[in-house]
């Protein structure tokens, strides 16, 4: 209800704290369903509502917790393909892990740098 699209809703970190002083679970997904099982984490990421999100992971919302429209992920999953950057990057500072595609859309080159080796290439030949 706080989080859903569009988000950005007024009170929302008031509301979330309400809920949560009333047994909300703020990890819990939307449905069983695999294809509906966003958590309200996903929703406000994926609305960039920043005040949502930092009064979910305040409270304990799970930052890994699996469910995104976008392979099952995390919410990091949703923020960077809806192009919602600045809830991708407030997810990053807030501890999130990333995939190799969500670090290259958000041009995290050291954590690209750390799914690679280093590759030494012995070159033959004259080259001048």
């Amino acid at each position: 209800m706080a989080t859903d699209w569009p988000g950005h809703f007024p009170n929302v970190r008031q509301t979330i704290e309400t809920l949560v002083a009333h047994g909300a679970e703020l990890s819990l997904p939307f449905s069983d369903h695999p294809a509906h099982a966003e958590t309200p984490l996903h929703w406000a990421a994926g609305s960039d509502d920043l005040e949502a999100l930092d009064a979910l992971l305040d409270h304990g919302a799970d930052i890994e917790a699996p469910g995104s429209i976008i392979g099952g992920g995390s919410a990091l999953a949703d923020a960077v393909a809806f192009r919602n950057w600045r809830a991708a990057r407030r997810l990053v500072e807030r501890g999130a892990k990333s995939t190799i595609w969500q670090s290259a859309a958000l041009g995290l080159m050291d954590r690209l740098l750390l799914c690679f080796r280093p590759i030494r290439v012995e070159l033959e030949g004259d080259w001048d």
